[in-house]
């Protein structure tokens, strides 16, 4: 197809009654709306269209930009010369179409629409780590992660618009297609590998989480057609206020885990080789009835007992355990945890804190002592 027709020549043609423009497809019929008009969504570069074919819904994707990947990408889903399209003052086009499978459910998009609550954000999070962990698994890479393209099914996710998706069969090739910006490295155009999805499943991931502890940040998500996370801010000043209003978030209550990938964000490098063993890390190794020691490993701060690593050395500073709790220091946000890393009393009002003694933990703010009880509450002389 040397010319691409405009969107509204596909709608054209799909309101079209004529039979003759389907050059094998015969049968597909459009779904229509209460309005009577066809039944399509419009993306970036295409136009999807719901349509009946065999007595089944399929969905029908026509390309404003023509694509030379797809035909390898998506192999006999692919009708070339398909659609036919009569342009005034062009001619007639004979389209290239996508013919899939309808799917049925919600988008994560449509989730994070209708205003969630911390437990349902909590559970989409747990989610999207095991499918982000299962896609990094593989040899192949999407390539346009983002809500829209994430179905949600019987309480599973799975992905949908394979349009940028990598595999062995493009190596040593140049993307056609580059994802979302808001949810993409600035450098994504130098990489085109396995490793694409990599900064999207960061950016994700942290976003989710954060959200468990600020729900509204589902419906700020797209606010002014924006980002809550600048990547081209990150990477370029290594500022962004949404950034450290979540990674301040995710201190506070106390998500190393999260806090840590969450860090991987600042990475000049789209590639993050320490996704993977951080999305499927536990963050307690096992239970342990002996007393926990504080004990740092490299830069970071876990816990032990006499048989090794109890919890994963992912904290700026530890305490010992005493009595029950230990202080713990993320970013510039302390806690007390248990001995499951739980959070037990934040403190990231304060500037430091000594372990309990006695049912008491001192704590300083603005260069004044307090002691605060096992609730948290400030205890007065």
């Amino acid at each position: 197809m040397d010319y691409v027709p405009l969107l509204s020549a596909y709608i054209d043609a799909m309101e079209s009654d004529d039979v003759n423009k389907w050059r094998t497809l015969h049968g597909v019929m459009p779904v229509r709306r209460p309005d009577g008009r066809v039944w399509c969504y419009v993306g970036g570069m295409s136009v999807v269209f719901k349509v009946r074919y065999q007595g089944r819904l399929h969905r029908l994707k026509c390309y404003i930009t023509a694509k030379n990947n797809l035909r390898h990408i998506y192999g006999y889903k692919y009708y070339e010369n398909e659609l036919f399209i009569d342009v005034p003052l062009c001619g007639p086009v004979w389209a290239d179409v996508i013919l899939d499978r309808w799917y049925e459910g919600d988008t994560l998009e449509e989730e994070l629409k209708l205003s969630p609550t911390a437990e349902r954000i909590k559970e989409l999070s747990e989610m999207f780590q095991k499918l982000a962990i299962e896609l990094l698994s593989q040899e192949w890479a999407h390539g346009d992660l983002k809500p829209e393209n994430i179905l949600i099914k019987n309480n599973q996710m799975e992905l949908i618009d394979f349009d940028g998706l990598y595999s062995s069969t493009f190596l040593g090739c140049v993307s056609e297609e580059c994802g979302t910006p808001g949810f993409q490295h600035p450098y994504r155009n130098d990489l085109y590998s396995k490793e694409i999805d990599d900064y999207p499943i960061a950016m994700l991931y942290t976003m989710l989480r954060a959200m468990i502890y600020d729900p509204s940040l589902s419906q700020r998500f797209y606010e002014d057609g924006t980002f809550i996370i600048s990547p081209y801010n990150l990477i370029f000043s290594g500022k962004d206020a949404g950034f450290d209003y979540v990674m301040s978030l995710l201190a506070r209550n106390c998500d190393v885990l999260a806090y840590r990938i969450g860090e991987l964000l600042l990475s000049k490098e789209p590639a993050l080789p320490q996704l993977q063993n951080l999305l499927s890390c536990k963050v307690v190794h096992r239970r342990s009835d002996e007393p926990l020691s504080a004990e740092v490993f490299g830069n970071k701060w876990g816990f032990v007992d006499s048989q090794g690593i109890v919890i994963e050395p992912m904290f700026d500073l530890a305490f010992d355990f005493s009595e029950g709790l230990a202080a713990v220091k993320l970013g510039t946000s302390w806690s007390f945890i248990d001995r499951f890393a739980r959070l037990v009393i934040p403190c990231a009002e304060y500037d430091a804190v000594k372990p309990f003694r006695d049912g008491k933990a001192v704590v300083v703010k603005d260069g004044k002592r307090m002691a605060i009880d096992r609730s948290g509450a400030i205890l007065h002389d």
